[in-house]
């Protein structure tokens, strides 16, 4: 993700950290953040998105399409990874990880299929398709589609993607 991206996108989280302060009450929908929390599904990717500093992002009036691991899917990680990956040192490249997890807008799983591919927010695509009339992002099933909320969708996947950036950056270092 290239440095002007990634400070778009923190200028976007700075501004929707006002607004939500602004907007609390009004709708009786859930915001993303909320339903997320809500349906117990989701622990890991709620802490790796608050470690990431990209909680305020998922509260705010902005609308985002969230391609969500559940817990289960973060267990199938390499032993380690998660820990790495919320430690401190590694923040920048957790904040590209889970980026890559968000598209701009609602996408809904109809929509994605059609489209084929989607920009994530961290700036590269991700590739939709179907198999076995099942939902596809990249290499996860969608287990669950097209979760409503008042800033945006949750599908729920079964693995954690990878953008090529952080796969090509792992490479190199070992």
């Amino acid at each position: 993700m290239d440095e002007r991206k990634l400070a778009k996108f923190l200028k976007i989280v700075r501004q929707e950290e006002y607004l939500v302060s602004e907007e609390r009450g009004g709708s009786e929908e859930k915001d993303i953040w909320e339903t997320a929390r809500e349906s117990g599904e989701f622990h890991t990717l709620m802490s790796a998105v608050k470690a990431a500093g990209l909680d305020k992002a998922l509260k705010g009036r902005r609308h985002f399409t969230v391609l969500a691991p559940s817990d289960r899917a973060f267990s199938k990680l390499p032993q380690g990874t998660l820990q790495s990956l919320l430690s401190q040192k590694n923040r920048r490249k957790l904040k590209q990880i889970i980026s890559y997890h968000v598209i701009p807008g609602d996408v809904l799983s109809q929509e994605a299929v059609r489209r084929h591919e989607a920009k994530t927010v961290e700036g590269e695509e991700v590739c939709f398709n179907t198999e076995k009339n099942q939902v596809m992002v990249e290499n996860a099933h969608m287990i669950k589609a097209d979760i409503h909320c008042k800033n945006g969708i949750i599908h729920e996947i079964d693995s954690v993607l990878m953008p090529k950036m952080v796969i090509s950056t792992r490479r190199h270092h070992h």
